[in-house]
């Protein structure tokens, strides 16, 4: 703390909204994978509850990033985050707490794994499922190893390293992700409520 500089935080909308809404698209698309939790509403009993923590849970995950996001820049500056791999590994590799606890990074690290097993595991049971159902198959475990191994395929030969990974995040990833995140679920609601009010229509003239 002692270490952070708010002056590293000015200017404050030097060139507008432009090059902030511009920058934030690759985090938006990360930020809309909670849609993925809709596919596990149906099956929780007290939807209402899920759905409420679920808000708060994606709240509260934003309010963390930004201020981890606000520390970083506050910490080395905007222009050497933006230089930086993974910015927040840097950050934590400086921390240390009276001279006793160092190396906090292998901590963050290890919570990194574990969220990205769980983020794995995630997609690839919501994404057996939505296969299941486009094949009208009854039983999704048949589709597991085939799936599995084109995970295992596409994971070694979509990228040649990390810099044309972090490429294809910063320019394209939005281009594919936002429709699916945002376009197609705000088209089904629409349909949903539609036809939620053609029903209750139809129910208070038959009524």
């Amino acid at each position: 703390m002692p270490n952070l500089d708010l002056a590293n935080l000015k200017p404050v909308l030097a060139d507008g909204w432009i090059p902030v809404i511009r920058a934030s698209l690759p985090s938006i698309v990360f930020r809309g994978e909670l849609f993925m939790l809709i596919f596990f509403l149906p099956q929780l009993r007290d939807k209402v509850k899920a759905n409420r923590i679920s808000q708060w849970a994606g709240q509260i995950i934003g309010l963390l990033l930004t201020i981890n996001v606000v520390t970083q820049i506050a910490f080395f500056g905007a222009v050497e985050v933006g230089r930086m791999v993974i910015p927040t590994i840097t950050h934590a590799e400086s921390i240390e707490f009276f001279g006793v606890l160092e190396r906090v990074e292998i901590i963050l690290i290890a919570f990194w794994i574990t969220g990205i097993t769980m983020k794995v595991t995630i997609f690839f049971y919501v994404n057996l499922l939505l296969l299941a159902q486009l094949f009208g198959l009854k039983n999704y475990r048949s589709l597991i190893l085939p799936t599995a191994l084109l995970y295992f395929v596409f994971s070694v030969v979509q990228f040649e390293n990390s810099l044309d990974l972090r490429n294809f995040i910063a320019n394209y990833f939005f281009l594919f992700s936002l429709p699916v995140e945002f376009l197609i679920p705000l088209m089904l609601l629409i349909i949903a409520l539609i036809r939620k009010k053609e029903e209750n229509s139809i129910e208070k003239e038959t009524g």
